[in-house]
């Protein structure tokens, strides 16, 4: 989980490893802050972590990160959801050529958040080493939000020819890319994403510690056929979080069976709703005043496609589905709201899922819808 405080750790999720150097890496998102966006080249090229007043006092090394980045980090993000800077920078305009507005097929949003990294080895290594691959799924934009959030990351090596059906749906997110875009790619960067993708679909990405390899990806919404989505997994215990709900997202859910279910989301989403949409709800939760942040000097935080809804920044922006069946949890977490545009085929959205145990056995801790709500 990323807790309001922990701004920097999204960073983390594409700096080099020791002995590598970050080749190539696409970053996409509902909305971007320009300004976080002119923190990220310094941040994970230039290994600096300080405030954006002392990056600016050094404008040759902030030139020479940006010129970097601009080959290196290419971010494609939702054409209607880059924000207006609170200041203006001319350095904005360095930042042009790494971002592409992008438009989902289904004439809904562009709203998934997915970081795939490419790193090399170092010219400094001691030793040869192939290359390596860093996928993050995330709840976050790239933006300075203070929300709780999610993110589940994994790294790993391609390996031989063969396509791997967990990640496939992966491979062909960062296919379609090039295509998504309003202005045409140019030839040499679209050639790099498509060469990620290809990379990416020989890529087995191990799940999180006491959880069975490998992790599973689900793209929705590429197709301008809109197709349902639903989490595979049916179970008897589910467990629902997202800041943004309407009726046939909750549905959705319901439908995957069992008798207990938990919905976790914010109050002023709720009260939208009538009492009977709760009616096969066994609890509906709201996080505490105690966990809400406060917004940041009046800055308002992420906008979300599910009817011109505003979260305020500090609140609740995780996105998760937790089924329980048999011995096991199966949990699903990315951009994926609980409404109609994300399951039903119109938003571009990413998923990623893993599947442990879900209670204590062999004395491995498990990982269950209770022990996540205990902690």
């Amino acid at each position: 989980m990323l807790s309001p405080d922990a701004r920097a750790v999204a960073f983390e999720l594409i700096r080099a490893p020791d002995g590598y150097r970050l080749d190539f890496a696409v970053l996409t998102t509902y909305t971007l802050d320009l300004e976080a966006l002119l923190v990220l080249p310094l941040s994970i090229l230039a290994h600096q972590d300080a405030s954006m007043d002392e990056l600016l006092a050094d404008p040759v090394q902030l030139h020479q990160a940006l010129r970097d980045a601009g080959d290196r980090v290419h971010v494609f993000v939702d054409r209607a959801g880059i924000g207006v800077p609170r200041a203006a920078r001319a350095l904005y305009a360095m930042l042009e050529p790494s971002v592409h507005g992008v438009r989902a097929p289904g004439s809904g949003s562009f709203h998934a958040k997915v970081w795939v990294a490419r790193f090399t080895v170092s010219r400094d290594a001691q030793q040869e080493r192939p290359p390596l691959l860093r996928v993050a799924v995330l709840s976050r934009n790239l933006t300075f939000d203070r929300s709780w959030d999610i993110a589940l990351a994994s790294e790993a090596c391609p390996r031989g020819k063969r396509r791997w059906a967990a990640t496939r749906p992966l491979g062909a997110f960062l296919a379609a890319l090039p295509g998504l875009t309003g202005t045409p790619l140019e030839e040499h960067i679209a050639a790099r994403v498509r060469a990620l993708a290809e990379d990416t679909g020989r890529t087995r990405f191990p799940a999180p510690a006491g959880f069975v390899d490998p992790v599973e990806f689900h793209a929705l919404g590429l197709s301008s056929r809109r197709r349902p989505w639903r989490p595979k997994t049916r179970g008897y215990r589910t467990l629902a979080i997202a800041p943004f709900v309407n009726r046939s997202g909750i549905e959705a859910v319901v439908s995957l069976g069992g008798s207990e279910r938990v919905l976790l989301s914010r109050g002023e989403e709720l009260d939208k709703l009538s009492e009977d949409a709760f009616d096969h709800w066994s609890e509906v939760l709201v996080l505490t005043d105690a966990a809400q942040d406060e917004p940041e000097d009046g800055h308002v935080g992420d906008r979300e496609p599910t009817g011109g809804g505003v979260a305020v920044a500090g609140g609740l922006h995780a996105k998760i589905v937790a089924v329980e069946h048999g011995w096991d949890v199966t949990w699903y977490v990315g951009s994926a709201n609980l409404t109609a545009a994300a399951f039903g085929g119109s938003n571009v959205e990413m998923m990623a899922s893993v599947t442990g145990r879900k209670g204590r056995r062999n004395g491995v801790t498990g990982h269950g819808i209770e022990r996540f709500l205990d902690g």
